[in-house]
């Protein structure tokens, strides 16, 4: 095997290992952290609901932006944590930056 084909063999198996980890730890998280039955099952409903791009997004930055359906430009950054407020971005600045979110710990427990 030359040491180009090792090398791109080699950083295969890296983008593989960096692209799947996310999507695992998103399982397995629920059981590492003693979650309940309920917030288990809350967890992978969220997981089903999502694309793995967003999955991934959650897990890395803490939140989850969606863009809205009636302003161009406006995203709505949802957090991962409780306590905290979705912000309102427009054109990759807070406009509003406390809107509360209720839903926000029965849809993402901590």
């Amino acid at each position: 095997m030359s040491g180009a084909t090792q090398v791109l063999t080699t950083l295969s198996w890296l983008l593989i290992a960096v692209v799947i980890t996310p999507v695992i730890w998103f399982v397995i998280q629920p059981y590492l952290r003693g979650w309940s039955r309920a917030e288990r099952r809350a967890a992978n409903l969220l997981h089903d609901m999502l694309t793995p791009e967003q999955c991934r997004q959650l897990l890395w930055h803490g939140y989850l932006e969606v863009p809205s359906p009636s302003s161009a430009g406006r995203v709505y950054r949802v957090p991962r944590t409780r306590g905290s407020f979705v912000q309102v971005m427009e054109n990759g600045k807070a406009v509003i930056a406390s809107v509360c979110s209720l839903l926000n710990a029965f849809l993402m427990p901590m």
